[in-house]
């Protein structure tokens, strides 16, 4: 899978300029890599801090087998929307 996506975090989750924190992030890539997220053996991981709005972070996906890749996680400047750059 190439390109970004969008996730559009519900605001009963996420109110407006709230950072969300890496295990979320990891989680978000989770659910575009579930194949990833649901291997033995292999990792997503993003850093162990939170990202502000309008901010973003490196992560990583590791399969045990195959290219690893790294995923840019960008969240809105209003906090409500995760773009993923991969």
């Amino acid at each position: 899978v190439a390109g970004g996506a969008v996730l559009t975090l519900p605001a009963a989750l996420t109110p407006a300029s709230t950072p969300i924190s890496g295990a979320e992030a990891e989680r978000l890539l989770g659910l575009r890599y579930p194949r990833v997220w649901n291997a033995p053996h292999a990792v997503i991981a993003c850093p162990d801090r939170p990202i502000e709005p309008g901010g973003e972070a490196r992560c990583w996906i590791l399969p045990r087998v195959g290219q690893q890749r790294a995923a840019v996680v960008r969240l809105s400047p209003q906090g409500n929307a995760v773009e993923i750059d991969d």
